[in-house]
């Protein structure tokens, strides 16, 4: 980072709806101040156990399903953004541990120049790193996938190349951590 850029440490959980629909904010800030900004992403276990945080914080509002209801109102105000009817309904990811595990160990991939398709995505611009970490959210509330089962994350990863050994290796030897 050069001295003249800005550094903005960026805190934020997957499966946490605001982080979801703020994405427009930073894709923004990076278009429009790119060059004089370095943002540094971390993660942040709001959801690290849905069952205490919605299952019985959300007890006497519906629970998850009441808790799904509160997604749907609040991406309702957003039309840049997608919610799935059965948010938290069916599909329940019990936390975004793993999540966050698997991104943070892309993310080391990327910044160790260890993946293929390393530098910026043609289409939307970010980096490897930043386009799985859209593509995780998306299937989250968009597609309503459980992204706290690594091999739903797996496949997202597959879908931009990336490599699971390297993935796997980040993980099993505590670096991701």
């Amino acid at each position: 980072m050069s001295k003249d850029m800005i550094r903005i440490d960026y805190f934020s959980d997957v499966l946490c709806v605001w982080a979801y629909l703020s994405q427009i904010r930073l894709d923004e800030l990076k278009k429009n101040h790119g060059r004089q900004i370095e943002i540094h992403y971390h993660f942040i276990p709001l959801f690290g156990c849905t069952e205490n945080r919605i299952g019985h914080g959300w007890k006497d509002r519906g629970g998850y399903p009441g808790f799904g209801v509160h997604v749907k109102e609040v991406g309702a105000g957003f039309p840049h953004v997608d919610v799935h009817p059965d948010i938290w309904v069916r599909i329940r990811p019990r936390s975004s541990a793993n999540c966050h595990l698997f991104l943070k160990a892309v993310q080391l991939l990327e910044e160790e120049t260890l993946l293929p398709a390393s530098g910026r995505t043609e289409a939307s611009g970010n980096s490897v790193f930043e386009e799985l970490a859209w593509r995780v959210r998306l299937a989250f509330f968009r597609d309503n996938r459980d992204i706290s089962r690594l091999d739903c994350l797996y496949a997202i990863a597959e879908e931009l190349g990336l490599p699971a050994d390297r993935i796997a290796e980040k993980i099993a030897n505590g670096a991701a951590m």
